[in-house]
């Protein structure tokens, strides 16, 4: 098993010198031991692509994963032809059969298949996505939660295809599991080098049954394909003879897989759950506004006074909107997408970060509901107040409606005391209202005017300022 450096961004670097360096030696030398290790690189870099995309909506991931995922197609031929030969003759035994004959001549497309496939791969396209990609990678700190976030998807995936895989018994079924597998392996070992070396031997026995399956059920096509040159009796006892060596590869698997214990289930204690997995959770949307947001820097003053005034207005209002369990992690994630755009000031810009939150992963623990009021709190925390017009805020519950306006509320006030510099103001109960008291600013102007109209919608009480 390779493990790469221990920090994340260092080894999508290394996978992408490996590409690099490995693309060159295919060039010189189409051995088989050299494809493999090509296609390697380029699954890995392809995972890891994938795994950052599901966090930063930049163009570089989709661009990297799409060019890496043609070359891997256009390498699928080659490399079965390096497979398929010397497994036919292992199966056919001491025997001459004509399968292995025609297999062998077809090996002599290689060549030009494999300078057709590495055509697609321009490497000074490559490099300069390595240098963007691993510059935007670099803004994540290692050992950051988020990455053990993703893997934890990545298993959660996993043990859902194995379950389907194991009550269908089919095939195809096997093939998606692992192929769901190797990109769980491949995350583990570049986000989480030190579980990668413990579960090395697990991992490499299941992904060699599999991988022996995905080799027989190719051999099975090609058997089947028109241009075989076996007659119906021949092809009849080789498709019999792969069948049965299909049957043995599934109950191997079952029984390395979930004989003794449950793999991905064990694995699966070592991630978090409940309340740990919805606060992993939320830690994605902020690896998210590392990844995207230039000036992050300015988000958790904003997020601590944000939270602050939730907090206060729960205990002299009482409201479950501010207080509810959901409001706190709710409240997080819309202070920290705020931020996904901003002007040419540095300000955020409220309607085109939700516009972008909504493109995001919903993250395991949080869901794509969550997301979308996350994102409405965003967007009216600045601007216009939540209104019945906006499509999206249109299609929300009516009590999720209410907890979106209230945290709107909070999230406009947060911002307007931070970029006024009236962090330390203290809100106060009073007789029938609320007061915000150690205002330094001047409070006429329409921010304000808006901003305690939506306080007085959500709180149906007046909130008054003193200076």
């Amino acid at each position: 098993m390779n493990i790469p450096p221990a920090s994340p961004a260092h080894a999508l670097d290394h996978w992408l010198k490996l590409v690099l360096v490995r693309a060159r030696r295919v060039r010189a030398d189409e051995a088989p031991a050299r494809l493999h290790r090509l296609r390697v690189a380029l699954r890995t870099v392809h995972t890891l692509a994938r795994a950052y995309r599901a966090m930063d909506t930049h163009r570089c991931w989709r661009q990297l994963a799409r060019m890496v995922r043609e070359v891997l197609r256009e390498l699928n031929a080659p490399r079965n032809w390096d497979v398929l030969l010397p497994l036919a003759r292992r199966l056919a035994g001491e025997r001459k059969d004509a399968l292995c004959g025609w297999l062998k001549a077809r090996t002599r497309g290689k060549s030009s298949a494999v300078r057709r496939a590495l055509a697609g791969l321009p490497v000074e396209t490559l490099r300069e996505l390595r240098a963007r990609c691993v510059r935007r990678a670099s803004r994540l700190p290692a050992g950051h939660p988020a990455f053990a976030h993703l893997t934890l998807e990545a298993l959660v995936y996993s043990r859902r295809l194995q379950r389907a895989a194991m009550q269908s018994g089919e095939p195809p079924a096997y093939h998606a599991l692992r192929i769901a597998l190797k990109r769980f392996r491949y995350q583990l070992e570049a986000f989480l080098p030190g579980l990668a070396l413990r579960w090395e031997d697990e991992l490499r026995l299941v992904q060699s049954i599999l991988g022996e399956l995905q080799d027989l059920q190719t051999l099975r096509d090609a058997v089947q394909s028109p241009g075989c040159p076996l007659s119906p009796q021949r092809r009849s006892a080789w498709l019999a003879r792969i069948d049965a060596e299909v049957q043995q590869g599934i109950r191997r698997y079952n029984e390395a897989a979930c004989s003794d214990r449950d793999l991905p289930g064990t694995w699966r204690r070592e991630f978090p759950r409940g309340a740990h997995l919805r606060r992993a959770a939320v830690q994605r949307i902020e690896a998210a506004a590392r990844l995207a947001d230039p000036a992050f820097e300015q988000t958790p003053p904003l997020l601590d006074l944000a939270q602050h005034l939730r907090a206060r207005l729960g205990e002299l209002h009482g409201d479950p909107v501010f207080t509810g369990e959901d409001a706190a992690d709710l409240l997080a994630c819309a202070t920290l997408v705020l931020g996904l755009k901003r002007d040419s000031r540095g300000r955020p810009k409220g309607k085109r970060s939700a516009r972008t939150a909504r493109r995001l992963h919903a993250p395991l623990g949080l869901g794509a509901a969550n997301l979308k009021q996350a994102s409405l709190v965003a967007r009216f925390s600045g601007g216009a107040l939540p209104s019945a017009a906006h499509k999206h805020f249109q299609a929300l519950a009516p009590s999720a409606q209410q907890q979106v306006a209230a945290l709107a509320a909070v999230l406009r006030l947060a911002r307007l005391l931070h970029e006024t510099d009236n962090a330390e103001a203290r809100l106060l109960g009073g007789p029938g209202g609320m007061v915000l008291e150690g205002i330094k600013a001047r409070t006429g102007s329409n921010p304000w005017r808006r901003a305690l109209r939506a306080l007085h919608t959500v709180l149906h009480c007046d909130v008054t300022l003193r200076v």
